[in-house]
């Protein structure tokens, strides 16, 4: 069964909207108040709020490449496409530079 988990000190949920939405600013506050979390989280400003204090963090093409190399999928290149058609958006430097690296 799974379990959802809620925050329990939402000031400093409330500090954290003042610069980011609810969906990232309950992200950082949640793994900030539980030890050793691994943050997912695509958005620069989010990413560098959470890095700032202290989070590791990892963003949905750090979860592509782990997935590629544990062999969970066999294409970054097909991968990224299906991501691209959905308005995910990857600059075109990043996605060269990591099909080269891991494909």
């Amino acid at each position: 069964m799974d379990v959802i988990k809620g925050i329990n000190d939402d000031k400093r949920k409330r500090i954290l909207q003042l610069d980011l939405d609810d969906g990232e600013a309950s992200a950082i506050a949640l793994g900030l108040e539980n030890d050793d979390s691994l943050l997912l989280i695509d958005e620069r400003k989010g990413r560098k709020i959470a890095s700032d204090l202290g989070m590791k963090i990892i963003g949905t093409l750090g979860v592509l490449i782990k997935a590629k190399e544990l062999r969970i999928i066999e294409s970054l290149t097909e991968e990224i496409n299906k991501l691209k058609k959905v308005d995910f958006w990857i600059s075109e430097k990043i996605t060269k530079n990591i099909i080269n690296k891991y494909e």
